[in-house]
């Protein structure tokens, strides 16, 4: 089982509209908003990291109102 934790900058004001967007988004498991440097978490797991890497580059990255991505992936099971 492959996990990622997406750590999400938004721009000003979007990050309910990015979180509402995010949590309708095949493999992920929970999103958050967030203080601190970030805006947004998301956490996705599948059964490979290649199928949540399509999702964050086709569908997160596209979102209006995402500014910037960290992707942090799991070394544990």
């Amino acid at each position: 089982m492959a996990r990622v934790y997406l750590l999400i900058k938004t721009k000003s004001g979007k990050e309910n509209e990015v979180h509402s967007q995010l949590k309708n988004l095949e493999y992920v498991k929970m999103v958050d908003v967030v203080t601190g440097p970030v805006d947004v978490v998301a956490v996705f797991e599948a059964d490979n990291l290649s199928k949540i890497e399509n999702v964050i580059l086709e569908k997160v990255r596209k979102i209006e109102g995402v500014d910037e991505t960290t992707t942090l992936i799991s070394l544990t099971d």
